[in-house]
């Protein structure tokens, strides 16, 4: 990580945090005020995670693999503590949290502005130290084996952005073979033609013509087929419920909790 075409991906060092203290101002609501502002945030928290299956293939493990080394029983971990048993430097720390921090931020190791990826700039050695001396080892160990590789890459160069798979970028919104600007095109002009928000979808490319719409869905429908055009070509889509669908309800369930309260 010591060449300069890695340095350019390093997280921000001091990155901004802003503490969101709004004790004062729910105090202040009505009852029914608290229970629709409850309902609406659990319902966000439940979305996050649908919006990271769409990101990378890596951003939900990566959240989790963060989420066990820093907490204990469901709560922020001794992070003192950590720190102190782990025998990393103030730096090398330091690091370490701006790293966390700003994936947790963004849900993934990408910016949210730019879509670049973003590599610790503690040493490997350091970051793997934290992990093993976490209260949390033993599940967050071979989740870190698994992504370590992945977390500090940074070639090829055209993987280090989220965009279009046919030019080498890096997203998990488009699945299978990397599918063409027409082809997407196409594929988005059929999904809306039957009444699906694309925003909430995934595309399998099997082949030139044959695709599949993973649709967030909190319903178990069953999978339809769709007749569509991709230039001159006849294609079809086949439409199923990916396998977010229980964050899709708990989100749905919230939002529909939340619509509840403000009508009575």
């Amino acid at each position: 990580m010591a060449n300069l075409a890695a340095e350019r991906f390093f997280a921000d060092r001091a990155s901004p945090l802003c503490s969101l203290d709004v004790a004062k101002s729910f105090a202040q609501l009505s009852t029914k005020e608290k229970k629709y502002a409850h309902y609406i945030g659990q319902a966000s928290w439940a979305g996050a995670r649908i919006i990271q299956g769409q990101w990378t293939p890596f951003a939900l493990r990566l959240y989790d693999l963060l989420i066990l080394v820093f907490s204990e029983k469901g709560k922020l971990g001794d992070l003192a503590a950590l720190k102190q048993k782990s025998g990393v430097t103030a730096d090398e720390w330091e690091d370490i949290l701006q790293y966390t921090s700003q994936v947790l931020s963004n849900l993934v190791n990408y910016k949210s502005f730019g879509f670049s990826k973003f590599v610790p700039r503690a040493p490997e050695a350091a970051f793997a130290a934290v992990v093993q001396n976490s209260v949390n080892a033993a599940n967050a160990l071979p989740l870190w084996n698994e992504l370590k590789g992945h977390i500090y890459q940074t070639t090829p160069d055209d993987a280090n952005f989220i965009g279009k798979r046919s030019l080498g970028h890096v997203s998990n919104y488009y699945l299978g073979e990397a599918p063409t600007d027409e082809e997407v095109t196409a594929v988005q002009a059929a999904a809306e033609k039957i009444g699906i928000d694309v925003l909430s979808t995934r595309v399998r490319k099997n082949s030139a013509t044959d695709f599949t719409l993973l649709v967030a869905s909190a319903n178990a429908q069953s999978s339809s087929s769709h007749e569509f055009t991709v230039g001159d070509k006849k294609a079809k889509a086949y439409c199923r419920v990916w396998r977010l669908r229980r964050r899709t309800i708990k989100s749905c369930d919230c939002f529909e909790r939340g619509k509840e309260i403000r009508r009575k």
